[in-house]
């Protein structure tokens, strides 16, 4: 058991992410997502009963190595909370400061600067577990979906897929009219993803024109001569 217990213990060192050693300035996936780390924590926990495992829950929750991700973690964190809130009573009594450090990782994801994809996967996942949250996050909700709208603009050189900056309309209408927000606003921001969809376009239709106009054209050069080349020794073998 003490070699299992350090090895729980070190869940938190182990990154998610490892650089590629080949492309440095990329990462791949190494390890399970930090929520991952935290639901599998709160099974053994369940299974076994020893603390060590919803201690170091609790501890990787608070304060993690690789902090929460929305890409990673956004659907997951709603879900945790709300199987912790609405367990039996015995276990709630042990689990509140899990819970409690849950909820204040989705807040800070939810006050955090969120892409559209990114704002409404969390949503998406409080909403789906509004039988439990409740009206908990209404107010992060509210003023994260302005600010995206507002910021979008700024926030769209990282982008470059068409279908992704396509997919961005549609989320922003669809959280703009959840809340009722700003028309002006909303067609503002529509028009500046549709101009990066233009300028993604442009560039990849420059880099194809430079692909092809880069090439050594070899031209066909078989002439006549070539032609009479071929076929001598042909005539030479029926004389």
């Amino acid at each position: 058991m003490a070699g299992f217990s350090a090895l729980v213990q070190r869940l938190n060192t182990i990154p998610r992410w490892k650089r590629i050693p080949s492309n440095p300035t990329n990462f791949r996936a190494y390890d399970t997502t930090t929520s991952d780390r935290i639901n599998m924590l709160l099974l053994w926990w369940k299974l076994s009963g020893l603390k060590l495992f919803l201690e170091t829950a609790v501890a990787i929750a608070t304060n993690p190595k690789d902090q929460f991700k929305s890409w990673d973690d956004a659907r997951a964190l709603p879900t945790i909370l709300a199987n912790l809130l609405s367990a039996p009573q015995n276990e709630k009594k042990d689990t509140g400061p899990l819970a409690v450090a849950i909820e204040s990782a989705i807040r800070k994801m939810l006050g955090g600067s969120l892409d559209p994809d990114d704002l409404e996967r969390v949503v998406t996942s409080i909403d789906t577990n509004k039988a439990n949250l409740g009206h908990m996050f209404d107010d992060e909700i509210n003023t994260a979906i302005p600010e995206m709208i507002e910021n979008v603009s700024d926030n769209l050189g990282h982008v470059d897929s068409d279908s992704t900056l396509s997919d961005y309309i549609s989320t922003v209408e669809k959280l703009a009219n959840r809340i009722g927000y700003n028309s002006q606003a909303v067609e503002s921001a529509k028009r500046a993803i549709q101009s990066r969809i233009e300028e993604v376009n442009e560039n990849a239709a420059q880099d194809e024109e430079l692909s092809v106009t880069g090439e050594d054209v070899q031209e066909d050069t078989f002439d006549d001569q070539d032609l009479k080349n071929l076929f001598e020794p042909l005539l030479a073998e029926e004389d």
